[in-house]
């Protein structure tokens, strides 16, 4: 989950986009050229090796609503 406060040097590293804002409510998971990218492209890439290729990662945005079908989304600290 992020949240608005999140640091911009994060979205921008993870997302390629400067703000919180602009990030939209589907994005393909791209990798950059940055270790905290190739850290979460890593992560996610080995959950997909374990489970189903087609995995979609849903990106919460704090204080938003969002369709979690009963699961209750864990907050997670990204360090850059």
């Amino acid at each position: 989950m992020l949240g608005g406060s999140v640091d911009p040097d994060i979205t921008q590293k993870l997302f390629g986009l400067s703000s919180f804002n602009e990030i939209p409510s589907q994005l393909v998971l791209k990798q950059y050229e940055n270790p905290l990218s190739k850290k979460l492209n890593e992560v996610v890439n080995e959950i997909r090796s374990q489970r189903c290729n087609y995995l979609r990662l849903k990106l919460c945005k704090k204080g938003e609503p969002s369709d979690t079908d009963g699961f209750e989304p864990k907050e997670a600290k990204l360090e850059s």
